[in-house]
């Protein structure tokens, strides 16, 4: 019975959608073929006001869109902010601890490795709800890497799309020059880029 019904409103919805399009296109063809029977300098000034009204119209419509994009983007701005600082402080300088190197050896810290798993359970949940496509794309690219060095530039990276998301425009900023904020030893980044070792 409920198939019936389901199948019943679809039905009729098509059928009002249809007509209602035939009527609308039979409408406006009536309405272009009157015009065009006018004198034609008479044809030429409605054409030009009903198409300044059209262009007022979609202006009015997108400038509302663009501003109402503008006003979410600014209640979303905090929230984020406080997210990709969270990152900043926990992620990026636990990963720098993680992969620096003491007498050639990597240094094994479980608390820090504990802390890193706790905040990133937090933090995988909170950029799906408030980071951008480009966030999200470079987050699970930094976190497929695994344990290899070059994560360090996989950190530059989400970086770089952090400031996108803020609105912040990443114009002259290299690869690389982010992370090497953070380091003591910027050529290393250097290096990985240049897919060289160091002498």
């Amino acid at each position: 019975m409920r198939k019936f019904k389901t199948a019943l409103i679809l039905a009729i919805t098509l059928v009002v959608v249809s007509v209602s399009g035939y009527v609308l296109f039979r409408l406006v063809h009536f309405v272009i073929k009157g015009i065009l029977s006018l004198n034609a300098n008479i044809s030429a000034a409605i054409i030009a006001a009903i198409a300044t009204v059209i262009v007022s119209v979609v202006s009015i419509i997108y400038g509302q869109l663009k501003s109402k994009e503008r006003d979410i983007a600014e209640s979303h701005r905090p929230k984020k902010i406080e997210l990709y600082k969270s990152f900043m402080d926990e992620a990026v300088v636990g990963i720098l601890r993680m992969t620096k190197k003491k007498d050639g050896k990597s240094i094994d810290d479980k608390d820090v490795q504990e802390r890193m798993e706790d905040f990133f359970f937090k933090f995988t949940g909170d950029v799906i709800v408030w980071g951008s496509p480009q966030v999200i794309k470079s987050y699970r690219e930094f976190r497929n890497i695994g344990n290899n060095p070059e994560i360090i530039l996989k950190v530059d990276d989400m970086l770089r799309a952090i400031r996108k998301d803020l609105g912040h425009s990443n114009r002259r900023i290299k690869k690389g020059d982010l992370i090497s904020l953070f380091l003591t030893d910027p050529e290393k980044v250097k290096d990985m880029i240049e897919k060289k070792p160091r002498t």
